[in-house]
């Protein structure tokens, strides 16, 4: 910031505006204005976030802003708490929305390369819709409500992590939301289909069981993915994310039964559960692709916590220990160190 352009910034809101528009050409970020009066407004509307602060003045800075606050003071917790508990929230919800329908494009596509890419579908309509609608939809909707990675108390008491979330970004949704996506779906069809005989007309070796299997080693891996990203445990979390696995394994067993009550005949519903559901080999298939998909993602979460951690997963990892100083790593000490953690000795 060039010190005359301040200075006539200081002088009246039209400047204000003048210097703000020239501000944002030369730099690529957000800009936020806070006000409590009605001659506050012009800079309230013009900033990317306006906050409204409520007092004697009137609420016309309240009436046009997007958040209100009731002192000056709030403004701390606004940022540091819901600010960044919005931002980790807001990021997992779109990555992960990317990752599972990666994943189940992925499944798709790998068939592709052995029905002689004649556009035969893998997974049947009706467990196609539900997948987004039903069985995947409510975990990541009270995970994007309930789950934080720290506490309040920590994110007031260490402002440094403020606005260094590696969360939102180009590089982290390439790696997370599509290409872990690829890797997972495209191993929830290669176990299942290296796993079952598909040359035999019996038993669990028919397009539909396949099907089914791919579609709950699919089921699995997304599950898996949400419990390895959940933070903040709650036992409503922990019900809610165990029925909307399990209960499919109910609703393909309820489906064709349902579906003759009606007349309607689907060959892919007919006798696929019963022949699944009394078979090893399609829980062993199942097994194989979800250890391998949350082996890997287990194994990335190693070696990024062993390498270079975050502030937040090093005040994370501090939270969760009683007695945090006698196994932590010389490396995360000095991290903590770094963050102004008065560290004991040893």
């Amino acid at each position: 910031m060039r010190e005359y352009e301040f200075k006539l910034a200081t002088e009246g809101s039209s400047r204000l505006m003048a210097w703000k528009r020239r501000f944002d050409k030369r730099v690529k970020s957000k800009m936020l204005s806070i006000g409590d009066g009605a001659n506050d407004v012009a800079m309230i509307q013009a900033a990317d976030i306006g906050i409204g602060v409520m007092g004697k003045e009137g609420r016309q800075a309240v009436n046009n802003s997007d958040f209100a606050i009731a002192q000056f003071k709030h403004l701390v917790r606004l940022l540091l708490v819901h600010g960044q508990i919005s931002d980790y929230r807001l990021a997992n919800l779109i990555i992960y929305s990317f990752y599972k329908n990666m994943c189940f494009a992925a499944v798709l596509f790998a068939f592709q390369f052995f029905c002689a890419y004649t556009g035969q579908t893998l997974v049947d309509d009706i467990a196609a819709a539900l997948f987004n609608v039903v069985f995947t939809s409510v975990p990541i909707l009270f995970f994007s409500v309930m789950d934080r990675k720290v506490s309040n108390t920590t994110l007031v008491t260490f402002p440094q992590t403020y606005n260094k979330s590696d969360l939102i970004g180009l590089l982290s949704f390439w790696r997370r939301g599509v290409l872990h996506g690829v890797l997972d779906g495209a191993a929830s069809f290669a176990v299942p289909y290296l796993s079952l005989n598909v040359t035999d007309i019996a038993g669990t070796a028919g397009l539909f069981c396949l099907g089914k299997t791919c579609f709950f080693a699919l089921l699995g891996a997304v599950t898996l993915e949400m419990i390895a990203m959940t933070k903040y445990w709650t036992p409503f979390l922990a019900v809610v994310i165990f029925l909307s696995y399990f209960l499919a394994y109910a609703f393909i067993y309820v489906l064709p039964w349902a579906l003759m009550l009606f007349d309607v005949y689907d060959p892919a519903q007919v006798g696929v559960a019963d022949a699944l559901l009394s078979s090893p080999s399609f829980y062993l298939a199942v097994l194989g692709a979800n250890a391998s998909t949350l082996g890997f993602r287990l194994f990335v979460l190693w070696v990024r916590a062993a390498v270079k951690p975050s502030d937040m997963e090093v005040l994370s990892a501090r939270e969760q220990r009683p007695n945090p100083w006698d196994d932590v790593p010389a490396k995360t000490r000095e991290r903590l160190a770094g963050l102004g953690v008065r560290l004991p000795d040893r």
